[in-house]
């Protein structure tokens, strides 16, 4: 029997794949395949903070104007220069991934105007290593602050550890 791959199960295989080297590598020969739905983009994202002192809740979900509720990858608490952050981690950043997002900013911002947006972009799961502008453009359109991962990550530590 033959199974045709899709271009982001082969990325997420070989990233599995990856993963399991180095396990093997530094001495741990036991290896568990991801739970479907965990996000590993998102999972390097909170890395990322962690080790830059941002602190952040995993997972929040909040209910929308429409009264759907849409799961945000990381929050991160109000504070007297900031209102609540929400972040969303977006692993394919083409059109379907980036729609996901916009809409449940949209629903969610519609109902909570006391926070900021921010989306990470993962330029390293793109064809030439860049976002397309389109997407960067319409995250801007939409009101979310597009991080570049992989690009300009490092210019918006100071906003999210502040």
């Amino acid at each position: 029997m033959v199974k045709m791959l899709g271009l982001d199960d082969v990325r997420r295989e070989t990233r599995a794949l990856l993963e399991m080297e180095k396990d093997v590598v530094s001495g741990v020969y036991s290896y568990r395949w991801p739970a479907p739905g965990r996000n590993l983009f998102a999972e390097d994202i909170g890395s990322w903070m962690m080790d830059n002192d941002i602190s952040c809740v995993p997972g929040p979900s909040f209910n929308g104007r429409s009264g759907m509720p849409y799961k945000f990858d990381y929050a991160i608490g109000q504070n007297k220069r900031h209102p609540m952050r929400l972040i969303k981690a977006v692993n394919n950043p083409c059109r379907s991934g980036i729609q996901n997002a916009l809409f449940g900013w949209e629903d969610v911002k519609a109902s909570r105007t006391d926070c900021e947006g921010y989306v990470f972009l993962n330029s390293h799961n793109t064809r030439d290593g860049m976002v397309p502008r389109e997407s960067v453009e319409a995250c801007q359109n939409y009101g979310l602050k597009p991080v570049i991962w992989g690009q300009n990550e490092a210019d918006f530590i100071a906003d999210l550890a502040a």
